[in-house]
């Protein structure tokens, strides 16, 4: 068990509590709290790794919010919530980012708007290391307290749920993004034709996805066994690439189906 948490727990701990301070919503608690529960002498070493993480996240939110400036902002809030942010930062100063890195909010919001209205990286910092600091040793110590600890064979599968939440929600920044526009409007246009080009996506998606699964599983046992420790990463990036054949298969399908495509037949 230890082997695993240390080549996983601490890799994981690290990025996400990185993400969670630059560009994504996924608490770093979450894998703190069972890793410091079952390793009592290393949770403090666990919980300098996440606010080493969390430190490295400000700086790039910082840089994020600097470059990109006010509109970074409106594509993940309202304008009056970003008004109530920069009035707590003209008030607070380094209070609002200590109190930001207690509390349960996403601390990207904190660390972008330090970029954008000009906060100082020092006085970032000294927030972070302070109101995290805190949060994630207190956080720590009362897993240990409590004896928190991950039930037999879950870290895998607990590593592999963060990097799950982590690729949905980079899939969901992208889709709001205006790079995704064209897939955007290729949803629409699939959502809101015919009942038989519907049909036909819906139909090809699933098989596409059926196939990925199967022949992920089968190429990976025919080329290196079931049980070998490649396998499943063999398997997956097998299923990945048939996803992708079957997606793309099944779009221009759909456009010879759809009467209002542009590549349909002409009568």
């Amino acid at each position: 068990m230890l082997g695993v948490l240390l080549e996983y727990g601490w890799i994981g701990l690290l990025f996400v509590s990185f993400a969670e301070a630059s560009f994504l919503p996924v608490a770093p608690d979450l894998l703190l709290i069972p890793i410091a529960g079952s390793h009592h002498r290393l949770a403090l070493l666990y919980a300098l790794l996440a606010l080493a993480g969390s430190l490295a996240g400000a700086w790039f939110g910082h840089f994020l919010g600097s470059k990109a400036g006010y509109p970074i902002l409106r594509k993940f809030m309202r304008e009056e919530r970003i008004g109530k942010i920069r009035a707590v930062f003209d008030r607070y100063g380094v209070w609002a980012v200590i109190v930001a890195g207690l509390i349960p909010l996403p601390f990207k919001l904190f660390t972008i708007s330090a970029g954008v209205f000009q906060m100082r990286r020092s006085t970032l910092f000294i927030g972070t290391l302070i109101g995290r600091g805190v949060r994630f040793g207190v956080v720590a110590w009362l897993s240990t307290l409590f004896h928190i600890r991950i039930p037999h064979g879950l870290e895998m599968k607990l590593f592999l749920g963060l990097l799950a939440v982590l690729l949905l929600g980079s899939v969901y920044l992208f889709l709001k993004s205006e790079k995704a526009s064209p897939l955007r409007r290729a949803m629409r246009s699939i959502l809101g034709g015919s009942r038989s080009g519907l049909a036909v996506f819906l139909l090809g998606t699933a098989c596409s996805v059926a196939v990925a699964l199967l022949g992920g599983d089968t190429v990976s046992d025919v080329l290196v066994g079931h049980h070998h420790r490649l396998s499943a990463p063999l398997g997956g990036l097998v299923a990945v690439v048939l996803l992708v054949m079957g997606c793309v298969g099944t779009w221009r399908v759909w456009r010879c189906v759809e009467p209002g495509s542009s590549n349909s037949p002409t009568t």
